[in-house]
């Protein structure tokens, strides 16, 4: 985790010019599962039933540039603080207060504590694509790559440096429509991938198992992404007994028969 002051001075050089913005922005498909607290309900991966969701009461404003140094400091103190505090009762003021910045230093990143949060949520996807995704699509074996999925997934959520960002990601917490679907069909992307894992390890196997890929990405992923609500490192469990014991279920859940 990095430190408040930390952010502080990352965000206050980027402000007084010591950094250049820079943005990557990326064309993505649109869909929609995260749950909004105020308006409709959604499982965490639930398919799309976006079509009927109310449109929620918010303008839609283009995102800003915030420079690639200090955004992941600030992202971080946000993270913590909607955490402790929660996201409705934070302010962008209390986030001002936080990183010892001026309100209006803060605005100069992001425009609004709802593209924080999307940003949150954003770089958290990115991480999980970075440290999983890409290096499980350079395996070619398909049984070891569904193993390298669960083992760098488990791994992700435990880590201790983004562990506020990446948990922020499956937290319940409404976001106006447009960023919802940005977020979600990156989401939804995320589960075909690990269900075309399982399915290309079940053909591999010759698995005659009743489980079919898309139960099994569920399930694989629900238990992965519930870690943090009670896992300790200095518990009984270690890292890779849980990745041993997770996958066990898997394999003789969907893989079995």
């Amino acid at each position: 985790m990095v430190s408040i002051p930390t952010a502080c001075q990352n965000a206050k050089m980027d402000q007084q010019g010591g950094n250049s913005p820079v943005w990557l922005s990326k064309t993505i498909s649109l869909a929609i599962n995260i749950r909004s607290q105020k308006h409709v309900g959604y499982d965490e991966f639930a398919e799309p039933s976006f079509l009927s969701v109310p449109f929620l009461t918010h303008t839609f404003l283009p995102m800003t540039r915030p420079s690639t140094d200090s955004r992941h400091d600030i992202l971080s103190a946000a993270a913590q603080l909607f955490r402790e505090r929660g996201y409705d009762a934070a302010s962008m003021n209390d986030l001002a207060a936080a990183l010892n910045l001026s309100k209006g230093a803060l605005y100069h990143h992001f425009q609004s504590k709802d593209e924080i949060l999307f940003h949150i949520m954003e770089h958290a996807m990115e991480i999980t694509e970075e440290q999983v995704k890409k290096p499980v699509l350079q395996l070619t074996d398909a049984e070891e790559r569904l193993r390298a999925c669960i083992r760098l997934h488990i791994h992700v959520v435990l880590q201790t440096r983004d562990r506020e960002i990446t948990v922020m990601l499956h937290e319940n917490h409404p976001l106006p429509l447009e960023y919802r679907r940005l977020i979600n069909a990156r989401k939804k992307e995320y589960v075909h991938f690990v269900e075309r894992l399982i399915e290309d390890a079940q053909r591999a196997r010759g698995s005659r198992s009743r489980v079919t890929p898309k139960a099994a990405a569920f399930a694989l992923l629900g238990m992965i992404n519930w870690i943090y609500q009670w896992y300790r490192a200095d518990g009984t469990i270690s890292e890779g007994a849980l990745v041993d014991q997770f996958t066990e279920i898997i394999y003789a859940g969907a893989l079995g028969g």
